[in-house]
């Protein structure tokens, strides 16, 4: 099998850095996509003694001309596998959500990148999820009304790229993996390796370090597609993988999924 080469999207956010050095470490090969060429050397340092190999390129997402733009970055770095990790509490809808979607454009037309995987959270979503409580509805309500812009960012997001995984399916394209990670509130805590993936709470917390880890161990794999809310628990990280895999598990249950496939048509 060819080495993976991940192309990281914001790779100079923290959860990125831990991404890249677990990615490394296993051999894998990572084009991390930052804004500030001050940091270039931070990123690249990340590889020193690593199996895998660390490049940079310099791209401001906020000026990424489009689909173009997007489709310019990949064939820069010929990536099989890109994650997207940018966000922006100042401009969410020209990063989570513009920025965002010209990449998930781009990948699912280009036949060599067979996964992609977002970063997400629980709130994104229209609708109560059937398994909330109402205090967890009461919960999303809250997020919702408190960080609207984000909220509608990251969902038009997450929706769009389920739109086009189908898309691509439907006209025979190769084996593509849509994978959205919704970890809640982030902590800089050491990582327990220990979570809870699948249908959740609405608002928790989840250290940085075992969403990495999680991250890694969905895009390990050739069965994973779908919505994964992620929450601090009592699973292994590995075995919480497996049992969401073995059970179907996708949090985009609950939601107009017929509606959100016409959105690629």
């Amino acid at each position: 099998m060819s080495t993976p080469r991940v192309l990281i999207l914001g790779g100079s956010a923290s959860l990125s850095r831990l991404m890249t050095l677990r990615m490394v470490s296993k051999s894998w090969d990572v084009i991390s996509v930052i804004r500030d060429p001050a940091q270039r050397s931070q990123i690249l340092q990340i590889g020193n003694g690593q199996k895998g190999k660390v490049e940079v390129l310099i791209q401001d997402l906020e000026k990424l001309m489009g689909v173009r733009g997007a489709r310019r970055i990949l064939e820069q770095a010929r990536p099989n596998i890109v994650v997207f990790v940018a966000g922006s509490t100042r401009k969410p809808f020209a990063v989570d959500r513009d920025a965002s979607k010209s990449f998930m454009e781009a990948s699912t037309n280009d036949n060599s990148v067979s996964k992609f995987l977002f970063i997400s959270f629980p709130s994104s979503r229209r609708g109560r999820a059937p398994w909330w409580t109402d205090e967890d509805f009461q919960d999303w309500m809250v997020e919702k009304r408190s960080y609207p812009d984000i909220w509608q960012a990251k969902l038009e997001a997450d929706e769009y790229l389920v739109a086009l995984a189908n898309a691509r399916a439907r006209r025979g394209g190769p084996s593509f993996q849509a994978i959205s990670l919704r970890p809640t509130w982030l902590t800089n805590s050491k990582g327990t390796g220990k979570v809870h993936l699948g249908k959740s709470r609405a608002v928790g917390q989840v250290t940085r370090e075992d969403v990495a880890a999680v991250a890694l161990a969905l895009l390990s794999r050739h069965d994973t597609r779908g919505w994964f809310d992620l929450f601090q628990g009592d699973d292994e990280i590995e075995e919480a993988v497996d049992s969401a895999v073995r059970r179907n598990v996708n949090c985009i249950d609950g939601e107009d999924v017929e509606r959100i496939h016409e959105l690629a048509v």
